[in-house]
């Protein structure tokens, strides 16, 4: 029945390790492709220049519908970030946002190649880090702007196995363009049709990329349909010279110029209104006259006729493609740089705008694995086009993108839908420009004030634009009753006639967008795709939906910044910008043009502008600190003094943190007061020495009495002739930290660690004492109780303390230290309590605990530092009512009980009374009642809950979780059972058993934790031990047999050396997510995983062995003509008192100790059964790079 249950649960979680491996289990298959000889996937991206999707022009190319959109997936809701030809392109081959790249126009000095070179990108783009993967990598077409006859070798664009560029001016010439190959010189192809030329240059390319038997990345940018721009004095060497330059429409290729006719411009509700539209200069355009309307006509037909030549390309290449047998193996890109608009809002052809038609454009993905012929409306952007690519390459993804891998799978979409980030961060600077006929209303250069920040923010239940101006106008459109954008919510003559927006009132909408648009208009990175995290750290809101909640609207009326320019720039000047929101990303050295990056990591920067908003160690009040704190130093060596600490090694932007989910905003008002420090203290070496030392008193006693436990239960409850009960004397002790652990983590941070660390130490004595002092079973069951109470206590203060007084990356190594005491303790505690029990009684194992633990009270009152978690202003409100608030009483109760309730049935079950016994029914059904109504509480009514639902709900935390508890219940059950196996099997003294457990608890912990963390590199920790351990496990089961030599007992050593270092690293991986603030919780939720775990694992190893034991017995009593009165007295003997055993004839004695036999190696099964499950959850485990 187990061995079904286990399978049934690792088939669950196929699905999830599909989706989170798709290099092995999904489309991205790396090792099937490399099996056929050419090793990674191909890839192919069609780039074409200006090409719409709200005008229907995919309609019009029937071979992209027949290959890419029949055959892939479409992303409706794909974005450009800047709606301009070069600064779009340079996002989508470098992942970065354009106030990342600071490429912000197509000429410089903000723009085109020589800034793009200038800004140090030439070797941190897309194709150097595809050639670093093994790629070849090919380019036809236009590349960037300003990419000229004049500038294409200084220096030639880096990254390209071969290349031919269209080069400027020519660029945009349909019938005189210039390509340049490789290194050659450059060559005109005059009176040539430049997408035709481009066709031959790429296929090509393909088969110069298929003989090279190489995976190969391969880009194709034809300029169709951009305008056609040329001027006599190109001719004549005067390529800069733009003054005579003309915009036309599109020329297409001769055999299509007579296609479409009558062809129009979609008339849609906001094509050349009656009504101005817009903000800025557009509202005050006229609206068009028919000349006007019929030439925007002919230029869009003439758009469809140039693209059809496109579209035969792809016809092409397809072909090409599936004739060479590297179709199915080849994924195919389908894209444009910008949207388009010709006639909208009164506007003649050109880009440049927030609108939709401008920044809403066409993405199809076709290729091995992606669902075809659908569509859909994840929100995806260029900037997240590159770390796409490199996943499919199955090259790491870089920490400094700004933008997200976009799903390419069945599975990765439907996840997709609820998980990924529903906003836009849209930017402009400097003119805008018209393209095509010149009228004498309509000038060339039709505003140099396009200077813009916008915000599209697009879910199931609202699709909402938000737009300030650089003069500091804003716009607000809701597209779901107003898919035009023709009536600005902001604008008073157009604005919601009942003053509310989503049945909220407008203002409080405006202020979450505003909000949001703060911090994004200056993102970098992580913040750019988790900016709801920076304004509101505890994590508790994911969506503009979470943050529309009431109980933040006093956040928001409050905040103390807004989007507003200081004035209008034509490139990015970041004194024109106003205030800016930075904190923990990669930094640009701010030169002359904002120059290449440095490389340093800062926790937490503000620009100037922004400094009366800060907090008084700034420059401003604390009560207004909205910011989240900067992370603790996370580079310091091991040695390293914290006061040395340098701002030069700040940390590296770390992965997003983990948080609450329904605590109040006030949580998010850091407020530290001036006693003790809500930042990590800066603690001399000498001083955290002492620290560790005083820890490890209290660490070192409670894991000798853990293996004092283990050795000698059977001796201590044969004692009370209650053998079948000894579990409880360990499980005892696991329930009651169940039932307290999260309680102390609330409570150490309202009255500090120290403090709780000192009471815990108090409770785990004053049981000690108890059980020595018992008279009966259940009295020893008490003090266990109280002893377990505490010691959850000490376990997780004890690791909470470490993280905050040490970097986390130092973390590891210090618990390597702590490790060994801990080792140490346990190693003695086994045959020490075996000693004891032999010679003077086992009550001195335990009366003896309680001066050690009153000596470990008085040096933590004089050593330890009283740190706390980040206060609150609520936290610091007086009075009962917000005391019982911060604490979550009430959560931390239910929590207790409600896992105590489902874990009591799994003692008692087929023990004390059969598992179909009521009771056991009503507390299952108790504990799941207890547990939904702390789910309730967490969610609904605590203001500051105790165990956050975030954290089960995320990932990294969940699998983190689960992996400890399984390690943990395998290597503890194995534990239990060992000293009972060779007290039965061999008749052996407490203090050789116990001896016995020395090897599986003597392991490396200082090398493990020090290899987790010293590579900054955990996870391969976690599965590589759970491996040992689990071949450590099998050896057990196939080997120990009942004549088990000092070799064969060894077998215990992986599980003990495995389940250390699994331990330390899963520390670490919890750590590496969780904001400094819930560190606590967190870490109390892992130490709920590990009672949690031993109890599992050592009632359903119990209950197992039992099981067996006595069905094994009583069918061998049965074969030897025993009656079932005699049957019955010699099983119930045989398991409540190891000594019976022994007193039994030879004959009974080896049918028993067969029993006993087959019944270990099935709890050994038990224990193997746990630790394969915790290495499945161990590779669901996601790494962070510390």
């Amino acid at each position: 029945m187990d061995c079904i249950l286990i399978s049934l649960f690792l088939a669950s979680l196929i699905p999830q390790i599909q989706a989170s491996w798709p290099g092995i289990f999904g489309p991205l298959n790396q090792q099937a492709l490399a099996a056929q000889g050419r090793g990674g996937p191909n890839i192919v991206f069609i780039l074409t220049d200006d090409q719409d999707l709200h005008m229907q022009s995919l309609d019009y190319m029937p071979f992209v519908q027949k290959h890419l959109i029949d055959q892939g997936t479409s992303f409706r809701k794909h974005f450009c970030t800047t709606a301009l030809c070069c600064p779009s392109r340079v996002s989508l081959w470098t992942g970065k946002a354009a106030h990342n790249t600071n490429v912000t126009d197509v000429f410089p000095p903000h723009g085109g190649y020589p800034k793009f070179i200038s800004q140090g990108l030439n070797d941190k783009y897309l194709p150097v880090w595809l050639q670093d993967a093994g790629y070849n990598t090919y380019y036809a077409g236009k590349l960037f702007n300003a990419h000229s006859v004049d500038t294409y070798d200084a220096p030639f664009a880096a990254g390209w196995t071969g290349s031919d560029f269209l080069l400027d001016p020519f660029t945009y010439w349909y019938m005189n363009s210039t390509y340049q190959r490789n290194r050659d010189p450059p060559v005109s192809y005059e009176g040539q049709h430049t997408v035709d030329v481009l066709a031959k240059k790429a296929i090509d390319f393909l088969d110069e990329a298929y003989e090279a038997g190489k995976p190969f990345f391969l880009g194709i940018a034809p300029v169709a349909p951009h305008a056609d721009v040329q001027s006599p004095a190109f001719k004549h060497g005067k390529h800069s010279n733009l003054t005579d330059a003309k915009f036309s429409a599109p020329v297409p290729a001769a055999r299509h110029a007579h296609l479409f006719q009558g062809a129009k411009v979609p008339r849609t509700s906001n094509f050349n209104p009656d009504k101005p539209s817009g903000g800025g200069w557009i509202r005050n355009l006229p609206q068009q006259g028919p000349d006007n309307v019929e030439y925007n006509d002919y230029f869009y037909a003439q758009r469809l006729r140039a693209l059809q030549s496109v579209d035969e390309l792809v016809d092409s290449l397809v072909r090409r493609l599936d004739n060479l047998g590297i179709l199915d193996n080849t994924y195919l890109f389908y894209s444009t740089d910008n949207g388009y608009h010709i006639g909208q809002h009164r506007l003649n052809p050109s880009k440049q705008c927030s609108f939709e038609e401008d920044i809403n454009i066409p993405l199809i993905v076709r290729g091995p694995g992606v669902p075809k012929n659908i569509a859909t409306d994840i929100v995806t952007t260029h900037t997240d086009l590159a770390p796409t690519l490199l996943q499919i390459a199955g090259v790491p993804l870089r920490d400094d993108f700004d933008g997200l891998a976009i799903p390419l799978t069945q599975s990765g979409l439907h996840e997709a839908k609820d998980s990924r980030h529903e906003h836009v961060t849209v930017e402009y600077w400097g003119h805008a420009a018209n393209e095509g006929q010149i009228f004498d209303w309509y000038p060339k250069i039709i505003s140099n004030n396009n200077t813009y920040k916008a915000l599209r923010v697009i879910s199931g239940s609202y699709n909402l634009h938000y737009q300030v101006w650089c003069n500091n106008e804003h716009e607000l459109y809701d597209l779901i009753t107003d898919p035009g954008q023709m009536a600005n919510l902001l604008h008073p003559d157009e604005g919601a006639g009942d003053g509310t927006l989503l049945g909220l009132p407008l203002d409080k909408v405006v202020q979450r967008l505003d909000a949001l648009l703060f911090v994004l208009k200056s993102c970098r990175a992580q913040t750019c795709t988790d900016p709801w995290r920076e304004l509101h750290p505890a994590g508790n809101v994911a969506s503009l939906q979470d943050a529309l909640s009431p109980r933040f609207d006093s956040f928001y009326n409050d905040y103390p910044a807004s989007v507003r320019f200081e004035r209008c720039e034509m490139g990015y000047i970041l004194d024109a910008e106003g205030a800016q929101y930075e904190r923990g990303v990669p930094e640009l050295e701010l030169r002359h043009y904002w120059h290449e990056w440095t490389g340093e990591r800062r926790p937490l920067a503000i620009h100037l502008a922004i400094a009366p908003f800060l907090p008084s160690a700034i420059g401003a009040p604390p009560d207004q600190h909205y910011l989240r704190p900067g992370l603790p130093d996370e580079t310091t060596s091991l040695l390293r003094d914290r006061d040395a600490a340098s701002a030069d090694h700040d940390a590296v932007t770390k992965a997003p943190a983990i948080g609450d989910t329904s605590a109040d905003v006030e949580a998010n008002k850091v407020d530290p007061g001036p006693g003790d420090t809500a930042e990590p203290p800066k603690i001399s070496t000498s001083s955290l020495m002492k620290v560790v030392a005083v820890l490890m008193i209290g660490l070192f006693t409670s894991s000798a009495d853990g293996s004092l436990v283990l050795a000698t239960h059977p001796r201590i409850a044969s004692e009370f002739n209650a053998l079948e009960d000894s579990s409880w004397l360990f499980v005892s002790f696991l329930l009651g930290g169940v039932a307290t652990q999260v309680l102390y983590a609330k409570l150490s941070d309202v009255y500090g660690r120290r403090v709780m660390l000192v009471f815990c130490y108090a409770l785990f004595g004053i049981g000690c004492a108890i059980i020595g002092l018992s008279q009966s079973m259940w009295h020893a069951v008490l003090g266990r109780v109280l002893s377990g109470s505490g010691g959850s206590g000490m376990a997780s203060l004890g690791l909470v303390l470490t993280t905050d007084l040490i970097p986390l990356r130092d973390v590891a190594s210090w618990l390597g230290y702590i490790n060994i005491v801990s080792t140490t303790g346990r190693s003695i505690g086994g045959p020490l309590g075996g000693f004891l029990a032999d010679r003077v009684g086992w009550r001195w194992s335990f009366s003896g605990q309680a001066p050690l633990f009153a000596a470990a009270m008085i040096a933590s009152i004089l050593v330890i530092p009283n740190t706390k978690a980040p206060e609150s202003k609520k936290g610091n409100t007086k009075g009962l009512k917000a005391w019982l608030s911060r604490i979550d009483v009430a959560g931390s109760l239910l929590l207790g009980t409600g896992v105590l309730l489902l874990m009591l049935p799994l003692e008692i079950g087929g023990v004390k009374v059969p598992w179909t016994h009521p009771i056991i029914f009503v507390l299952l059904a108790a504990g799941v009642l207890v547990l939904g109504v702390f789910a309730i509480n967490e969610a609904r009514w605590a203001e500051n809950p105790a165990f956050p639902l975030r954290l089960l709900v995320h990932r990294d935390i969940l699998f983190s979780y689960i992996t400890t508890c399984c390690i943990v219940g395998a290597q503890t059950s194995l534990m239990y059972f060992v000293p009972l196996y060779f007290q039965v099997t061999a008749g052996a003294s407490n203090t050789l058993a116990g001896l016995h457990l020395v090897p599986a608890v003597v392991g490396n912990a200082g090398l493990s934790t020090d290899i987790s963390l010293r590579t900054g590199r955990y996870k391969v920790v976690i599965l590589l031990s759970s491996l040992l351990a689990s071949t450590g496990y099998t050896l057990l089961v196939i080997r120990w047999l009942g004549h088990t030599n000092w070799w064969e007992s060894l077998y215990i050593v992986p599980g003990g050396f495995g389940s250390g270092m699994a331990g330390s690293a899963v520390f670490v991986s919890i750590n590496a997510v969780v904001d400094r603030e819930h560190k606590a919780v967190a870490t109390s939720g892992m130490q709920l995983a590990v009672p949690i775990g031993m109890l599992l694992g050592v009632t359903a190893g119990s209950a197992v062995m039992l099981d067996v034991v006595q069905k094994v017995v009583d069918k061998k009593l049965i074969a030897i003509g025993l009656g079932l009165e005699s049957r019955t007295e010699i099983i119930k003997n045989s398991i409540g008192n190891v000594d019976y055993i022994w007193r039994l004839p030879d004959t009974l004695r080896d049918i028993v100790i067969g029993g006993y036999i087959n019944g270990l190696r099935a709890s050994f099964g038990v224990v193997l059964a746990f630790s394969l499950i915790g290495l499945v959850t161990g590779f669901l485990i996601r790494e962070r790079r510390l």
